[in-house]
């Protein structure tokens, strides 16, 4: 164990020793420095790739898609895998296993069978679970940022159980994904975003790019990876909060004041100014929205009777927010101000949908091309229908 660990520390010392003197010393010669890198990353990669799986998961095509055959037609979908310890235990992405007839893990020249242990709704991933434990668990950092920091990238690409790839840490979005710039493909999902001194800064969760092969990288980073490992393994599934809702945020100039009628028990109605919000493009039939009576239009202002900051940020506060838990959503319409309650509710993630930018199957231009054209004309109607509110406002 003690040598184990020297041997890794060493390897950390000689991989930044000498990735330095390739950019800063002209005391070393180039030849022998590029050699030193090149060599210490080899030993970087070797060692983190035994950390990478291949999951295999398969599930029977319709019979009227298999061309009149009268045997049954089976899809193989391939993707990667973190092993999280040394008890058999995996974890990858939910979508690209839910709903699928058989799951296997492939390691080396090792192919064994898993069984789905507990399914992570809040952030899409899913525990697997082996009988034959297989290479070495990753060691996951406790850092919650890596902006600026040079990354590496190990995930499945075209048959390669653990392809590399080399990019730097651009930072973490507003919905608590680590982004990170290195080509990544749809195979490599589930795949590890590891720092140079090979800890794990999270699992490819999805990509932004264009024709199949991301130019940037999404990752649920390594701290968020703990907590799902913890509730899978102790609790089982893990829920995520649902309401429903779709919306694009708009920025009001100048603000608008309404009197907010219930907002005080006060004897004088106050007035409040709004320069921001969301506006609601969808609701969801039969949703948690649906049955508050949120409807398409409708301007959130506020929640619990604090400002909504973005979008994507009430997104996440209601994935967070406990099944049944009830949030009171103040709302402008028809140029009227309301308090909604909703109950926040609890849905699973729709198996092979994945709503990260890499679908199965589905080059990521084609999802992102759809979205944008979805967005642009929601985005119109939505301008339209405020400015004529505005001008009724003034």
């Amino acid at each position: 164990m003690l040598r184990n660990r020297f041997s890794r520390a060493a390897g950390k010392c000689i991989l930044t020793t000498a990735f330095w003197a390739v950019l800063f010393s002209s005391a070393f010669p180039a030849d022998y420095s590029l050699s030193q890198l090149e060599a210490s990353l080899n030993d970087l990669i070797y060692r983190l790739s035994r950390s990478v799986v291949t999951v295999e998961s398969r599930y029977s095509i319709p019979t009227e898609l298999s061309r009149g055959s009268q045997d049954e037609a089976v899809f193989n979908f391939f993707t990667t895998g973190i092993i999280y310890d040394s008890l058999g235990h995996v974890l990858t992405m939910a979508s690209s296993i839910d709903d699928h007839l058989q799951v296997f893990v492939r390691f080396e020249d090792l192919t064994v069978p898993a069984r789905v242990v507990a399914v992570d709704h809040l952030n899409g991933l899913v525990m697997l679970e082996t009988d034959a434990p297989l290479g070495e668990p990753a060691d996951l950092s406790i850092y919650h940022g890596c902006a600026g920091k040079m990354v590496l990238t190990l995930g499945n690409a075209y048959g390669l159980r653990a392809a590399p790839s080399i990019g730097f840490c651009a930072g973490v979005r507003p919905d608590g994904l680590v982004q990170f710039t290195a080509p990544i493909t749809s195979g490599a999902l589930g795949g590890g975003l590891f720092d140079l001194e090979g800890q794990l800064l999270g699992i490819i969760s999805g990509g932004l790019g264009q024709a199949g092969q991301a130019e940037a990288g999404l990752a649920i980073p390594a701290h968020e990876v703990r907590q799902a490992a913890d509730y899978l393994l102790t609790r089982g599934d893990r829920p995520a909060g649902f309401v429903g809702l779709t919306t694009t945020e708009i920025e009001i100039v100048p603000p608008l004041e309404i009197a907010y009628h219930g907002y005080l028990a006060q004897a004088e109605t106050p007035l409040i100014e709004i320069d921001r919000g969301v506006v609601v493009t969808r609701v969801v039939p039969a949703s948690p929205a649906a049955q508050a009576g949120l409807k398409e239009g409708d301007l959130v202002f506020s929640i619990d009777h604090e400002s909504i900051p973005s979008a994507a940020e009430l997104a996440d506060l209601v994935r967070r927010a406990e099944p049944g838990t009830v949030f009171e959503l103040g709302v402008i319409r028809q140029n009227q101000p309301y308090n909604i309650p909703v109950k926040v509710g609890h849905v699973q993630r729709s198996p092979r949908q994945p709503g990260l930018g890499l679908a199965a199957g589905k080059p990521a231009a084609d999802n992102a091309r759809d979205s944008l054209m979805v967005e642009i004309t929601t985005l119109k109607r939505t301008i339209i229908y405020l400015e004529s509110r505005l001008k009724k406002l003034r």
